[in-house]
């Protein structure tokens, strides 16, 4: 029986914080790129791509240790605030709090067959999309963790097998503000390649042509 294991290929490196309108959407420079490896029984890799249709790779947003999940957190502005003038015997009228996006975008991959930067094939999942909105609780490092589930249709769902597959973890990346972003990257070797084929990666020509 195939074992997959996910790879990430291409980690992100900064982001711009980004508003919380369309037109002011950020999205982590590089793209965070994830491939899945098919492992045989013998430890040998396989090429045999067919079932690997039936997989998707969700992106979640941590903290650099790797132990908060920062996708989505509570406004402090929400929270109630408390006088030290507030008798102890009073009742507080609780609000229950709003949680803001902190991960936004698409953050759900499928699968795509594509070609590496050396020409060989593989099964890879691309996030061009993700960006970081603004909070008061964000951290200047984070991570992105990739997760691989099967689809909802595929027949691994009802065979009482664990749904998620396999995750890995990005490399912390630098979230900017806007004043003090230093500007996007060139565009890699490896989006470039996907883009070639197809993959709707921002590349920095398309980039300056939408600004």
């Amino acid at each position: 029986m195939a074992r997959y294991t996910l790879e990430v290929v291409q980690h992100p490196i900064h982001a711009r914080m980004c508003g919380f309108g369309e037109k002011d959407k950020r999205s982590l420079d590089p793209p965070p790129i994830v491939k899945l490896n098919i492992l045989n029984e013998d430890g040998t890799h396989s090429d045999e791509f067919t079932s690997t249709q039936f997989y998707v790779v969700h992106a979640d947003l941590w903290s650099e240790n790797q132990q908060i999940n920062c996708t989505t957190v509570v406004d402090p502005s929400t929270l109630p605030s408390f006088s030290s003038q507030t008798p102890r015997t009073s009742v507080l009228a609780l609000s229950d709090p709003n949680y803001v996006r902190n991960l936004v975008g698409t953050t759900t991959s499928s699968s795509h067959i594509l070609q590496d930067t050396e020409g060989h094939k593989g099964v890879y999942f691309v996030f061009p999309e993700l960006s970081t909105s603004p909070s008061r609780l964000f951290h200047p490092y984070n991570g992105i963790l990739a997760a691989l589930t099967p689809f909802p249709i595929h027949r691994a769902m009802s065979s009482g097998h664990e749904n998620c597959v396999d995750q890995v973890f990005s490399r912390p990346f630098k979230v900017f503000s806007a004043r003090t972003f230093p500007g996007m990257r060139e565009t890699t070797e490896l989006s470039m390649k996907f883009f070639k084929q197809g993959v709707r990666i921002p590349t920095r020509k398309t980039r300056n042509q939408e600004s």
